[in-house]
């Protein structure tokens, strides 16, 4: 093998190995777990908020999250597209951009943290399809105002596989490894939080966090689901304490990740005796 092709036989191990790494990064809570929790959460009464009985209300639909809707060769449910694009988010290179340290708002080196690519502006997403919430709003505007039946079901299936996609970054934030920027390169893959979520099938020890925000409150804004800047490093009672602190706060101050035990620059939670037993019985820390 001469020197050039030597170099290029060289580029191509290194890109193909670069895809394997990063599609098993990929694989935070798993493309099937997301699909799942998506699918689930559609079809429940939360917060006094029924998505089947506002899509039968307000927009008409009599079969609610069973309507179907068709793009390009899928024609599915709604519940089914929102679980359609749990999945897809995680496709390619997009999982890179599925980490946010609630502490300087960053992602993983350099890429958009969580926060910024569920916020980006219409389009503006380097990988297709666009799925920022502002997307969303955009695809859900021509659903509305289309008036040809097959560009409105388009646009409708594309707003719902979209949601699913914003539901999929949000669901990344109670992974701990997540918010504290740890991506468990080769070989260590294993994240105990995510084996136990793909190995566990004790749903009752999940539980919903309840938040105040409702549907129609003006305050009510996607990045507070993430982070509201309350979480400091210093006041990890704060999210224990406030419903409606940001997921990646919760966790990262509530949680480790493997290769982030008592780690220097994430001070909570902390393995010592002292601070267990205060912050078990809710006293100042």
């Amino acid at each position: 093998m001469n020197s050039r092709n030597g170099k290029i036989f060289s580029s191509l191990v290194i890109i193909i190995c670069l895809i394997f790494i990063y599609t098993k990064m990929s694989f935070a809570l798993g493309q099937d777990t997301h699909k799942s929790i998506n699918e689930h959460v559609s079809q429940r009464n939360l917060n006094n908020f029924s998505l089947n009985d506002y899509l039968k209300i307000q927009l008409g639909m009599k079969e609610g999250t069973e309507t179907y809707f068709r793009s390009g060769y899928l024609d599915q449910q709604v519940f089914k597209w929102l679980g359609y694009g749990g999945e897809e988010e995680d496709a390619g290179f997009r999982s890179l951009n599925h980490f946010l340290n609630p502490f300087n708002d960053k992602g993983f080196s350099g890429f958009y943290s969580a926060l910024q690519w569920a916020s980006l502006p219409v389009a503006a997403q380097p990988f297709s399809p666009f799925a920022s919430w502002n997307d969303e709003r955009y695809y859900y505007f021509k659903a509305l105002t289309s008036v040809d039946k097959t560009t409105r079901d388009d646009y409708f299936a594309m707003t719902f596989q979209g949601i699913g996609q914003v539901m999929h970054l949000v669901e990344d934030m109670s992974v701990p490894a997540h918010v504290r920027n740890d991506i468990h390169p080769p070989p260590f893959w294993n994240d105990g939080y995510e084996n136990w979520a793909k190995e566990s099938e004790d749903v009752s020890q999940v539980n919903f966090k309840p938040i105040c925000f409702t549907l129609y409150n003006s305050f009510f804004l996607i990045p507070q689901l993430f982070d509201i800047n309350g979480y400091d490093g210093t006041n990890p009672e704060i999210t224990t304490t406030s419903n409606s602190i940001g997921l990646s706060e919760y966790t990262n101050a509530n949680f480790f990740s493997g290769d982030t035990i008592n780690a220097a620059k994430f001070p909570y939670p902390r393995t010592d005796e002292s601070y267990q037993t205060l912050h078990r019985c809710g006293g100042d820390i």
